[in-house]
């Protein structure tokens, strides 16, 4: 059998040609895939960590598969340019390596809002991303893989609503029979945005021969307080004398921007003592 020989000029052909295609951008670069899907629904402040979903898929060219499977990898920093001042935007995996092997891989960001966002603020998050072949950090002289590219992603967060109050118990009212008399407590909205306040009193809660009249709706800002008037009324005769009676008054707390979204209940108690005409 003959030995083939090779001239040096067909080796140098044959490195050149090599050194032609691996510095190609059209030809090296194949195709790079980075899909960040923002959350489409409000975050709870303060209670939820919210995953954001996306992808990263590197396609290799006919070049690529003949080449070590980390050199023609992608390399991808992800940093967090902007963000609402209350929200957390991370991303645990910022650094991914796609293998060239066109499989579609998972990526996952965090998001967390604040307890004192503003419900339903939108505030924008912009990620900065560098991505590059990782044959680059090992041949940075030749020119096509001495290229970085940089793009920027931007995406909508919205705040959540927490139904939130404090409220004070009435005082003690004294009231002779077949009488009324009015009761006022303080409701303080503790809530992220304006909310509706809706009073109620069940009747099972009612004793027999009493009555309490409650106010009606009363829309209140974020952080604001209000004086609440209620009416109790004594039953008739002289036998619910001496008398003491306590009455949950309920609370109903919900978004005035989303009325039927989340809401909470509450609850203060009206003390009232019937008295003798002669006591009062």
């Amino acid at each position: 059998m003959k030995k083939m020989k090779y001239s040096k000029i067909t080796i140098v052909a044959v490195t050149i040609i090599t050194l032609i295609l691996l510095s190609s951008p059209s030809v090296f670069a194949g195709a790079f895939k980075l899909n960040i899907y923002p959350p489409t629904t409000p975050i709870q402040p303060g209670i939820e960590m919210r995953e954001i979903r996306g992808v990263h898929q590197n396609i290799p060219t006919i070049f690529d598969n003949l080449l070590p499977n980390l050199w023609a990898s992608q390399y991808t920093f992800i940093e967090v340019d902007e963000k609402p001042s209350w929200a957390s935007v991370t991303f645990p995996d910022s650094t991914p390596i796609t293998p060239p092997d066109g499989v579609e891989y998972e990526l996952t960001g965090i998001v967390t809002v604040s307890e004192d966002a503003p419900a339903y603020d939108f505030g924008m998050v912009k990620l900065s991303i560098t991505t590059g072949k990782f044959a680059r950090t090992i041949f940075p002289w030749i020119p096509g893989l001495g290229n970085e590219f940089k793009m920027d992603q931007s995406f909508q967060i919205q705040a959540g609503y927490i139904p939130s109050l404090s409220a004070t118990n009435p005082l003690a009212v004294h009231l002779p029979p077949n009488s009324f008399k009015n009761v006022s407590f303080l409701v303080t909205n503790t809530a992220n945005a304006k909310s509706t306040l809706e009073f109620s009193v069940q009747q099972s809660d009612i004793p027999a021969g009493w009555n309490v009249i409650t106010p009606g709706p009363n829309s209140v800002d974020a952080g604001d307080q209000v004086k609440i008037l209620a009416t109790v009324y004594a039953p008739e005769g002289n036998e619910s004398v001496d008398e003491w009676v306590h009455i949950p008054l309920n609370i109903h707390i919900k978004s005035v921007a989303e009325p039927t979204g989340a809401s909470a209940d509450y609850a203060v108690t009206i003390t009232a003592h019937c008295v003798s005409d002669d006591e009062y």
